[in-house]
């Protein structure tokens, strides 16, 4: 009997949650920040929370939330606006995505059901696209490329105030990813004719270029086990045990793989993928960044994956094409699909 409860107890909370989510998106006076009415409606200090996000069939912002990651909601952006979303964070006792589009640079949520669009200033050097974010040292810190295509990163403590960083007019190319360890943000990308890493304590004050000597294209960056794990385009990968002397590229894969995203948990690193040309998603697994599995994927899912979480004792991995794959060793792989969304890019959970 206690079984059978503790099966229904999510699904009876998450057709509560969308009952009461539809009815108070209605009002427009139902508006992000009233974070008494919304804490006590959603429980929300006793369920774990996943959110997706990316973009819809017309080319607007998708976000969708599920409680356990296999069953989600429609799309929760209450007003169809054009662009897309590339990663989603959680911290602080609130969800963060953004990505790129004409009127916003994110969107952010308490309760990861009401969703108000948030901006990290105006100005020339404004971004023209977030890619990576992360919470970390009692701060948010996001990174991409400015409109005048440099990258670029902005830091804030509680969301809402945005402080830019010393990257602007330092290189000419675009931060991918981010992740915080060993008292510093990394955060890895590409300039013209090289990768790029650079790194900080506080998220403003940067210092960089690291790779100087590799042309490989970064797409996202982990910490764990005592060391930095860097991946990136043709499957390349480097190694770091303080995120400012790297080892020689190296090869996960082979060299028609992107790795685009990693994360680490249960004593391993996550690296998904795809592979170039052939539609087919690819998952590596290791236990200290160096060694790794062939690729583990069993075929449930062909698409490209885009981005890899951590949380609550599951690994989960986003596709383009709207699947989320969960494993718990990171070996054998189970999906579900997020319905209304077209391109899924990034993936995160309120623990």
């Amino acid at each position: 009997m206690k079984e059978l409860a503790r099966i229904l107890r999510p699904i009876a909370l998450w057709f509560l949650r969308g009952a009461c989510a539809c009815a108070c998106l209605l009002p427009l006076s139902c508006a992000f920040g009233d974070e008494d009415a919304v804490g006590s409606l959603f429980d929300d200090n006793k369920d774990p929370l996943f959110v997706a996000v990316g973009r819809d069939s017309l080319g607007n912002y998708s976000i969708h939330a599920s409680l356990t990651g296999t069953m989600w909601t429609p799309n929760l952006v209450p007003v169809g606006e054009a662009g897309t979303l590339n990663f989603a964070v959680y911290g602080d006792g609130m969800f963060m995505t953004g990505g790129a589009g004409a009127t916003s640079n994110f969107y952010m949520s308490r309760d990861g059901l009401l969703w108000a669009r948030g901006s990290t200033g105006g100005g020339p050097s404004d971004p023209g696209e977030l890619y990576d974010g992360v919470y970390a040292n009692g701060r948010y810190v996001v990174v991409g490329s400015n409109n005048d295509g440099e990258a670029m990163a902005y830091t804030s403590l509680d969301g809402l105030a945005w402080a830019n960083s010393n990257l602007d007019n330092r290189f000419n190319g675009s931060l991918y990813g981010v992740t915080y360890g060993n008292g510093l943000f990394v955060a890895v990308g590409s300039q013209v004719g090289d990768c790029l890493v650079v790194v900080s304590a506080d998220g403003i004050l940067w210092s960089g270029n690291l790779r100087q000597a590799s042309s490989t294209t970064l797409n996202d960056v982990a910490y764990g086990n005592g060391i930095f794990v860097a991946v990136g385009v043709g499957g390349m990968a480097a190694v770091s045990a303080d995120g400012l002397a790297w080892t020689e590229d190296f090869v996960i894969g082979n060299d028609f793989m992107s790795i685009n995203g990693i994360t680490y948990g249960r004593d391993r690193f996550v690296a998904v993928g795809n592979m170039n040309g052939f539609g087919s998603g690819v998952v590596y697994l290791s236990y200290d960044g160096l060694a790794w599995t062939d690729n583990v994927n069993n075929g449930t899912v062909t698409s490209d994956f885009q981005d890899a979480v951590y949380c609550n004792g599951y690994f989960f991995a986003g596709a383009v094409n709207g699947n989320v794959a969960y494993s718990r060793e990171g070996l054998v792989w189970s999906t579900s699909w997020v319905n209304g969304i077209t391109v899924l890019n990034g993936i995160t959970c309120r623990p």
